[in-house]
């Protein structure tokens, strides 16, 4: 991929825009899904480029949708994210999908809501719940946020595929060190004024969590009540 790509999800829909490395003139592709609204749009470049589309349509309901042809056709997975059949849980939303290492082909994960982690291991095309997650003791004290209550952030560390860092809102920022086999909060001193308990161990509304490029252990946070700095992740 010469060319620059800019990726750009709305509530209109997706659209691919592309421009030469000079970025005077641009072209649009577009819209896929009209009229939809599409919270993440991605492409995974590590091997044939493969486009991603996390679609949620107010009446259909959502799916993750895939290309490999540049958005003329779409395809859905053979096993897409989703809660088993006798789980207390359905799913509303997909709202991140994040695309794992070049060491680590074929792997990605699916942020969704109601808050929930699934991974994959063949390139979108069968996922599979991080239960861990989904029943983590403290979760009887996440709630949902103006949007829902969701995992929208999740950050992998460059050198180690078993750091995995997510943020939701509302229950914070949640860490494994495992590979996703357990799961610690971390969110000290990061105040949640709407909450009796100012500084709690979750319940915190993350907005958005984000990884310094070249020093992957300093986090930048943007949240309900400000915008954060950690330095030891």
């Amino acid at each position: 991929m010469e060319n620059i790509y800019l990726l750009a999800g709305t509530h209109k829909g997706a659209f691919i825009l592309q421009s030469d490395r000079d970025r005077k003139k641009w072209e649009m592709k577009g819209p896929f899904f009209r009229g939809t609204d599409i919270h993440h749009f991605v492409v995974d470049i590590r091997q044939n480029p493969t486009f991603y589309a996390c679609v949620n349509n107010p009446w259909w309901g959502c799916s993750l949708q895939m290309s490999q042809d540049f958005g003329e056709t779409w395809q859905e997975p053979q096993v897409p994210p989703g809660f088993a059949e006798d789980s207390q849980h359905s799913l509303k939303r997909i709202w991140q999908i994040t695309i794992a290492e070049p060491n680590q082909p074929g792997v990605l994960y699916a942020g969704v809501d109601p808050a929930a982690l699934f991974k994959s291991e063949d390139g979108g095309q069968s996922w599979r719940e991080i239960e861990s997650l989904t029943t983590h003791a403290t979760r009887d004290r996440w709630a949902p946020g103006a949007g829902g209550m969701m995992v929208h952030s999740i950050v992998l560390h460059p050198d180690d595929a078993n750091k995995i860092k997510v943020g939701i809102s509302a229950a914070g920022m949640f860490c494994s060190e495992d590979g996703g086999e357990t799961w610690e909060p971390r969110n000290k001193g990061v105040l949640a004024d709407f909450l009796a308990e100012k500084y709690p161990e979750v319940g915190q509304c993350v907005h958005r969590l984000q990884a310094h490029r070249e020093k992957p252990e300093v986090l930048y946070q943007q949240n309900h009540c400000g915008v954060y700095r950690s330095d030891n992740g």
